[in-house]
Order: structure tokens, then C-alpha cells, then sequence
């Protein structure tokens, strides 16, 4: 089980805050949320939506479904299973079409 790392989490809110390209910053966001998944995961489930948010309004495909497997970690972590389920079937489809086969082996 991971642990939240502030050194980790300063790290990674610099590279957001200062990233010029959406991508990076969702990259970041994804990240960010998984630092939190364990111990908090209803702010990993909030960085997630944000992340899924910035990854539809630039068609970012990838980042759909990392945002959506990050959801769906966050409720499994909080034994919500139905819901951590319907994320992760999300995910499916998605990374399939961007062909991404490490996010297909993670769903």
C-alpha cells in the first residue's frame, strides 16, 4: 500500500503549476490523485474528476481513462465495489482505442 509523500505531492504541484502543456498537467493531476488514493480517497476521487475534466475538453484519450481507473481505485479503496466496477469497465473501451495496453492491464 502506498503512503501520501508530502515531498512527493510539493513535487508534484510544482510540476502542475508550472506545466505549459494540458497533457502534463493531467498527467500530474493523475499522479497526484494516486499519491492520495489510499489515504484519502475522496480527494483522489475530486484531483480525478478534475483530471477527467481537462482530458475531455482537449480529447485527451489517455487521460480519460486514467482519470476513470483513478476514480475507480479511490472506490474501491473505500469499498464502494459496485462503483469502483463501473469506472473500471469505463476504462476498458477507452484504452483500447488509444491503445493503450498498460492501462488495458490495470483495468
Amino acid at each position: 500500500m502506498a503512503f501520501f509523500d508530502q515531498k512527493q505531492h510539493t513535487s508534484l504541484t510544482h510540476v502542475y503549476n508550472t506545466a505549459k502543456h494540458d497533457t502534463v498537467k493531467i498527467w500530474t493531476l493523475y499522479k497526484i490523485a494516486y499519491e492520495y488514493g489510499n489515504t484519502t480517497p475522496d480527494t483522489a476521487i475530486i484531483i480525478s474528476q478534475k483530471a477527467l475534466l481537462k482530458s475531455e475538453k482537449i480529447a485527451f484519450e489517455k487521460g480519460k481513462g486514467w482519470a476513470w481507473k483513478g476514480i475507480g481505485h479511490a472506490y474501491l479503496i473505500k469499498g464502494q465495489n459496485d462503483k469502483a466496477i463501473f469506472y473500471f469497465e469505463k476504462t476498458i473501451p477507452v484504452f483500447q482505442k488509444a491503445k493503450e495496453l498498460r492501462g488495458l492491464a490495470a483495468a
